[in-house]
């Protein structure tokens, strides 16, 4: 009997399990569609970073994406400019039902700033921006600062540690500590192989500290080739090393020809594309193009030119392939004045040029010449 009792016990408490169980599912489905019945159809705000978009569709300010096409703006969003911070109410309609949703463009990011270290003269005008070399932010306008110009003495030589800061018009801004260096002449200056080095391409102040670099040390350099060579010079019992990179950073100057031939010729030499490939350095040249001489109408060749240092200039000629159906034309054909029997050179001064072939070989069929017989003219 008290088995019995246990099991019917058992049984009545998972029974109140399930029941429990099958109504917190329904409470769930219950719950679920009441949320997506009432939940807000139009976000109450949109924020944007500036930068971020070009333009806004009427999807972004609903809450259920699959909804947009029962939404339409009201407002006139060619008028929304969003290139500039700031707040606006934009107001749609979504089901007939008209709503306002504010949109706010922000700028939050600070600007990116590309930094360098830079060299001036002595009584140099000091200017943050020269210690920038690029910057990118979403606004348009930014600002730039030296921070501890009271640090600086530019009216000695030496190297000094410059505080830049730039900031956005939002208030955003990045700062980083630069090197500024007060000297005469350049630390470091890249020559592109084949122009000349100049002593002002190096000397800041040329009426100062013009002769503190020997010509003859400059016309050495200019005898280089690529590499990395050193300058020595003095000023004021201030010596400095210059180092001098030559590079090679330019393709060659390559210039092509278009060539016309007739159906049956090739060309033997396709070198005869190029025109010129000149350059400061070695060029090897390459035809990339395989042509097809069966082939009638024009066909565009590649030929590529490399120097010694791997630079490449590419460009394309022109072949063209053509039927041979002109004949050839004569030149120097006038009207001949002899006396009475006299005798006549009838190709004299006469020639037969072909487009094809040159210079032609012709005949003169003089049968129904009479020189014993006057004409009246």
């Amino acid at each position: 009997m008290k088995g019995k009792r246990v099991k019917k016990e058992k049984n009545r408490s998972n029974k109140k399990a399930i029941i429990i169980a099958i109504v917190l599912i329904c409470l769930a489905i219950i719950g679920s569609m009441l949320f997506y019945i009432f939940i807000p159809k139009v976000k109450d705000r949109l924020i944007i970073e500036l930068g971020t978009k070009k333009e806004l569709s009427v999807l972004d300010f609903i809450e259920r994406e699959n909804s947009s096409d029962k939404a339409q703006f009201i407002t006139d969003m060619s008028q929304i400019d969003l290139s500039k911070v700031g707040e606006y109410d934009i107001k749609l309609t979504y089901k007939g039902k008209e709503y306002t949703s504010k949109l706010t463009i922000q700028d939050t990011v600070a600007p990116v700033v590309e930094f360098q270290d830079i060299e001036k003269p002595i009584g140099y005008e000091m200017n943050a921006k020269d210690f920038i070399k690029s910057v990118t932010d979403a606004s348009e306008e930014t600002n730039a600062e030296v921070l501890n110009p009271e640090e600086i003495n530019v009216e000695e030589f030496g190297e000094y540690t410059a505080r830049i800061k730039v900031e956005d018009s939002s208030g955003n801004e990045v700062e980083k500590k630069c090197k500024l260096t007060i000297t005469y002449i350049a630390s470091e200056f890249n020559l592109e192989l084949g122009n000349q080095l100049k002593i002002e391409d190096i000397i800041y102040d040329m009426q100062k500290a013009g002769n503190s670099v020997k010509q003859e040390d400059i016309d050495a350099i200019n005898k280089k080739g690529v590499g990395e060579y050193e300058i020595h010079s003095t000023y004021n019992g201030v010596e400095k090393i210059t180092k001098i990179i030559i590079k090679d950073t330019l393709p060659p100057d390559l210039k092509v020809k278009d060539i016309t031939i007739y159906v049956g010729q090739q060309v033997d030499d396709l070198n005869q594309f190029i025109e010129s490939a000149n350059d400061a350095s070695k060029v090897t040249t390459n035809i990339l193009t395989t042509p097809d001489f069966s082939k009638e109408g024009e066909q565009e060749i590649t030929i590529q030119a490399v120097d010694e240092y791997g630079n490449k200039a590419t460009k394309t000629a022109r072949l063209t392939i053509k039927q041979d159906k002109e004949g050839p034309v004569f030149s120097g054909l006038n009207q001949i004045n002899i006396t009475v029997g006299g005798s006549i050179d009838y190709k004299k001064g006469v020639s037969a040029k072909d487009e094809k072939d040159g210079d032609t070989e012709f005949t003169v069929d003089s049968n129904n010449v009479n020189t014993r017989k006057s004409r009246n003219i």
